[in-house]
């Protein structure tokens, strides 16, 4: 049984995490409303429908902010109705208090991993629901690919008259790695295949492909001919746009589908840096839920009313929510580029916040 001190607690809290989730789900929803509906050839179904596929991502910005909300405005609410000054006076410690914010900040946290590692891929791989989604290249089918990359640990697809897969696509050099392409025939039989250790894009369609192996003539009941080439350039029906568009699929996978993937990378030796990015990410924005809701909770070593401030706490939050997000966000660019360790790039904040914190018990540690 909870004790009613833990009720009053838990109770504002989620009152004020509830309140604020809301209103910041609704400014996002009407800005994504409106920007959809500005579009050219916009359809108000379309634009609807991409609006319930982006709450997940919505859902993972407004988490963090709103476990700060939620404990600094319970916390403002309890100090200025003498609540929190009587619940320390019954004797209940401060420990106590913060173990309370650590419970309700860890259920907060499990819901958004559970949201990042699981709904917001599903939700990704509806966005073929949503027409022009992904321009006009059309042929590209989030489902299928999701599959295939899991199971052969490449990325496959088909264009034209050919089958294609390859393992990673660099972003920062424009390279593809560990290429496979099938070509065949008019009456569908295999009749080529090229092996390349990674491509090049040059412009445009063509790409030089960096240690080939040409195998033709697989249609017709002679040996087939096998050609070698240091380097071999050809043009095929896919740009380097489009293959960022399928790179970028490789977020329809759930956290235990995007590990395997990154395990298969690791082992052929590629650069795994931005999947690790995509794969802690799921974490320390979980644990940054826990964190930013204990260190709101700092206020409860100064319980007095007449410090508290609803427009401070309104000021706080706002300049802190812009210095989180944009630090946050440079530290993720870098790791995805691999100027710093991913690990770093997605836990260096949370880990700053839990040093200030432990350095801020440390020093009311007499405190009870």
């Amino acid at each position: 049984m909870l004790s009613i001190y833990k009720k009053i607690i838990f109770k504002e809290w989620i009152r004020f995490f509830l309140g604020a989730s809301f209103v910041l789900l609704l400014f996002l929803s009407l800005g994504h409303t409106i920007n959809g509906i500005m579009r050219a050839n916009s359809d108000i179904s379309q634009v609807f429908i991409g609006l319930l596929i982006e709450i997940p991502n919505f859902l993972i910005k407004i988490f963090p902010v709103s476990c700060l909300v939620g404990s600094l405005f319970a916390i403002n609410k309890l100090r200025n109705t003498n609540e929190l000054t009587a619940i320390f006076a019954s004797g209940y410690s401060r420990k106590e208090f913060m173990f309370d914010i650590f419970l309700i900040g860890t259920l907060a946290a499990t819901i958004l991993f559970g949201i990042n590692s699981y709904v917001l891929p599903y939700a990704k791989t509806k966005k073929d629901l949503v027409q022009d989604m992904y321009g006009n290249f059309s042929s590209f089918k989030a489902q299928g690919l999701t599959a295939n990359t899991i199971n052969s640990g490449k990325i496959w697809y088909k264009s034209g008259d050919y089958f294609f897969n390859y393992s990673s696509f660099d972003k920062r050099t424009n390279q593809l790695h560990n290429v496979e392409i099938f070509f065949y025939d008019k009456e569908h039989k295999l009749s080529e295949k090229i092996e390349a250790k990674h491509a090049t894009n040059n412009q445009k369609n063509e790409w030089t492909f960096i240690n080939v192996k040409r195998i033709t003539n697989l249609n017709f009941a002679s040996f087939p001919t096998e050609t070698l080439y240091p380097e071999y350039k050809l043009t095929i029906n896919e740009s380097l746009d489009d293959f960022q568009k399928i790179n970028s699929d490789i977020t329809t996978l759930n956290i235990v589908k995007l590990w395997e993937y990154i395990s298969i990378l690791n082992s052929s030796g590629l650069n795994t840096a931005e999947y690790l990015v995509l794969f802690y990410d799921k974490f320390s924005t979980s644990f940054v839920c826990i964190v930013l809701s204990l260190l709101a909770a700092t206020a409860i070593f100064n319980p007095n009313r007449r410090t508290s401030s609803f427009g401070k706490s309104v000021g706080f939050i706002f300049a802190f929510t812009l210095f989180y997000w944009f630090i946050y966000s440079y530290l993720i660019t870098l790791g995805q580029s691999s100027k710093i360790p991913a690990f770093l790039a997605t836990f260096g904040v949370p880990i700053i916040f839990t040093m200030v914190l432990f350095f801020y018990f440390f020093y009311h540690r007499k405190l009870r």
